[in-house]
């Protein structure tokens, strides 16, 4: 203790009025943290402030031990502005900056690495999948340890979908190590616990996401499958959460479906109200005209997925309708020009089953365009169905 003491600039008799001592990386120190706790803190002078910095929560042990001594900071991402004086510093084209803002989300290596790599190339994209060498440069500082092959495919699972339960993983891996992985990824610093599930840090679930699509193109593609089974399933049992578990499918396929979370401005989701049919009914006329209206009606009536996406006050902005294709009433299917096209398309492939069907998509504004104000992840190119037909 002594050495440790003398190391720190504190002797025997220090009387400095105060002493601040900065620990980084903490999490390093993880083996000797009750050693720290039980005898080298409290060694310390009095008038002594230590602050310590890591990518690990305290442990349960010493936040009960130093409760009401301790002051907790959580360190998110920078801000939007924050993120695009920094770019604005480095000389970063002005026409650049909220591309690469919202590439890197706020991530401080994202944005250095973005930053260097507009710099030696202007056009270069702000595009995890287009970069592999800066995906792998972010994940190993993200995932600090190299993980075992059961807890790789865990992140890789939380990756792929939106909410990760510990059922979900189950289905997903297969694997009698599912209840172990799940508890692996509660514990890390970039997975959040939600009402519906483990969540990935947005960085952290593209960065895996681009990095699976480029190493195992065809593990990606069993995950969302399995996935996608999942979700049919508890869909036959419509409950209060069937607009989250829209959400959950809709993210599935967000690599032919523009997706963005709207939350944060303004804009929810719910299930088609009655009061809303003559404001949709407006839409679709000024969009797609009468026929595709009575397309709409009919799935409606018939029992199809509605989700209506809410502006202020309530005003439908968007809406989408879905069909489960292995589910629908056959004969309104032939009947149905898109529905055909895209059945026929599917069943030449063997892929109908599980499939689900995006039939309509229309934007009050926007029509099947992105709405200006709102960003998705950039969609690649894919062969799964989407409004105006299967690709």
């Amino acid at each position: 203790m002594d050495a440790v003491r003398s190391a720190l600039g504190l002797g025997a008799e220090h009387s400095d009025p105060l002493t601040l001592l900065l620990v980084d990386r903490y999490e390093a120190l993880a083996p000797l943290d009750d050693w720290v706790r039980d005898e080298l803190l409290p060694s310390l002078p009095a008038r002594t402030r230590v602050v310590f910095a890591g990518r690990d929560p305290m442990s349960t042990r010493s936040r009960t031990h130093w409760q009401g001594a301790v002051e907790h900071l959580t360190l998110g991402p920078l801000s939007p502005e924050a993120a695009r004086e920094y770019l604005e510093r480095r000389d970063i084209p002005a026409h650049r900056l909220d591309d690469i803002a919202k590439a890197a989300h706020g991530h401080p290596l994202a944005l250095v690495l973005f930053a260097e790599l507009v710099l030696r190339d202007p056009d270069s994209a702000a595009s995890l999948s287009e970069h592999p060498a800066l995906v792998q440069a972010l994940i190993e500082r993200l995932v600090a340890s190299t993980p075992s092959p059961w807890q790789r495919e865990a992140l890789w699972c939380g990756a792929v979908v939106l909410h990760l339960s510990e059922e979900l993983l189950l289905t997903m891996t297969r694997s009698d190590s599912a209840q172990a992985a799940f508890e692996w990824l509660c514990q890390l610093p970039f997975v959040a616990a939600t009402p519906h599930g483990l969540a990935l840090h947005d960085l952290v679930r593209e960065l895996l996401d681009a990095d699976l699509a480029w190493r195992f193109p065809s593990l990606r593609q069993r995950l969302i499958a399995r996935a996608a089974r999942y979700f049919r399933t508890r869909a036959e049992h419509p409950s209060p959460s069937s607009i989250a578990l829209n959400l959950e499918v809709a993210y599935l396929w967000r690599d032919g479906i523009p997706y963005t979370d709207g939350a944060t401005r303004g804009l929810v989701a719910s299930t088609m109200r009655p009061s809303d049919r003559e404001e949709l009914r407006a839409v679709f006329l000024s969009h797609q005209g009468e026929a595709a209206w009575e397309w709409f009606s009919r799935w409606s009536a018939s029992g199809a997925e509605v989700l209506v996406v809410r502006g202020e006050g309530g005003r439908p902005q968007a809406v989408a309708l879905y069909l489960w294709l292995d589910r629908v009433d056959p004969s309104l299917a032939r009947q149905d020009p898109g529905c055909a096209s895209a059945m026929n398309w599917l069943a030449a492939r063997g892929e109908l089953e599980g499939m689900v069907y995006r039939r309509f998509h229309v934007d009050r504004d926007a029509h099947q365009a992105l709405s200006q104000d709102r960003p998705s992840s950039s969609p690649r190119t894919s062969s799964r169905c989407t409004s105006g037909g299967p690709r």
